[in-house]
């Protein structure tokens, strides 16, 4: 089973998707708050789960939960999460602006 890590900025991300939620309707920032956990737990025993994203880098997966695209750096020991958006944004845009590196390969 994997190690599932959230970067910073992935963490940021999930607090101010489900503030947003909560503002709005606390139900529906919980229903997301618990598909998110649990498709997190699914990648710690899947990490090659969601779709290859090579624009982003090498080892660099999606998968959709609910109306959010979460991108994730994935290895058989460790899955990163990297960015959590809602899948209207420019993804490609916002991955340009984030501030993450793949680990080395000889970590």
């Amino acid at each position: 089973m994997a190690r599932v890590d959230q970067t910073d900025q992935a963490r940021e991300d999930f607090r101010e998707i489900v503030r947003y939620l909560r503002h709005h309707s606390r139900p529906a920032a919980e229903r997301l708050a618990k598909s998110v956990k649990q498709r997190l737990h699914r990648l710690s025993k899947s990490p090659r789960l969601g779709r290859e994203r090579p624009e982003f880098g090498a080892d660099v997966r999606s998968l959709v939960v609910s109306e959010y695209v979460i991108v994730y750096h994935a290895t058989d020991r460790i899955v990163t999460i990297i960015r959590i958006f809602h899948g209207s944004r420019d993804i490609e845009t916002q991955m340009r602006l984030t501030d993450w590196e793949p680990p080395d390969a000889a970590e």
